[in-house]
């Protein structure tokens, strides 16, 4: 299965004086590969217009796209979240990170997104792709609150990862390191 991230960094390099490696998304990376899944990142450092957006996930053809945010950040990704959906409405559209942890509920009443991840995403964005790539239905995965036939199933937290260890080394090519 293909999974594109978007992380949004719009103006951070401005402020911060280089792009940014996110922990996060390099861990789930390293998972997901790990479990013959395919992950590539679009890191935005200025803002795209609609049509170089689309082109860029066009061209990444992704079976999953899945934003990772923070409160700052999220304005820019239900802008971008939407010209997808509009564009691709089969395609399912995950959104995870700070933001979404914090504000659940202010997250999965966008109708944009299908899927909010809460909390650490390794394990639920693993079984989620199983699951997708397999055909099997994915609407009990803890973490993950989903949007399924016009209904939300707020599934509950799994205990967070007690042994670091057991991760796999995070993908630091993800962002081109």
């Amino acid at each position: 299965m293909k999974i594109l991230f978007v992380y949004s960094d719009i103006s951070g390099t401005e402020h911060y004086g280089a792009k940014k490696y996110y922990s996060g998304l390099g861990s789930i990376s390293a998972v997901l590969k790990e479990a013959g899944h395919e992950t590539q990142l679009l890191y935005l450092q200025r803002e795209p217009d609609r049509d170089e957006f689309l082109a860029q996930v066009a061209e990444a053809s992704p079976d999953l796209l899945a934003f990772s945010t923070t409160t700052h950040q999220y304005p820019y990704i239900e802008r971008y979240a939407a010209y997808v959906k509009a564009a691709r409405p089969d395609l399912l559209i995950l959104v995870g990170g700070v933001h979404p942890t914090l504000a659940p509920e202010e997250v999965i009443a966008n109708p944009t997104f299908d899927i909010v991840a809460i909390g650490e995403g390794e394990y639920p964005l693993r079984d989620l792709a199983e699951r997708l790539e397999s055909g099997q239905d994915y609407r009990d995965i803890d973490n993950l609150w989903i949007r399924y036939d016009g209904e939300i199933v707020r599934n509950k937290l799994r205990p967070l990862i007690a042994d670091l260890d057991e991760l796999p080394y995070v993908d630091r090519e993800l962002f081109g390191f």
